[in-house]
């Protein structure tokens, strides 16, 4: 499974550009979805190794991470994640 979840993201608001009383995080709120899938889809998680870019002054969160999975079944996961991407154009 190879999975690119990237957003532009400055502030801690919502879609609805409301502030949010939690914090938007790569790890927690984004990745943890692919992580359930993954494992849903492949079995059992026996090797995980994760690396994340710099803290943002302001967020407090990494902006950039990048994931990797094995299951017991010898499938791998590579997910990339960040919050700098702001599109093609």
């Amino acid at each position: 499974m190879d999975v690119q979840t990237y957003f532009f993201r400055r502030t801690n608001t919502n879609a609805k550009g409301e502030a949010r009383s939690w914090t938007d995080h790569l790890l927690w709120h984004h990745a943890a979805h692919t992580v359930d899938l993954f494992a849903y889809q492949a079995g059992r998680i026996v090797q995980a190794n994760a690396i994340q870019g710099p803290i943002h002054p302001d967020l407090g969160i990494a902006m950039d991470m990048s994931i990797q999975l094995k299951s017991e079944t010898g499938a791998i996961c590579t997910l990339s994640l960040s919050f700098n991407n702001n599109g093609p154009f």
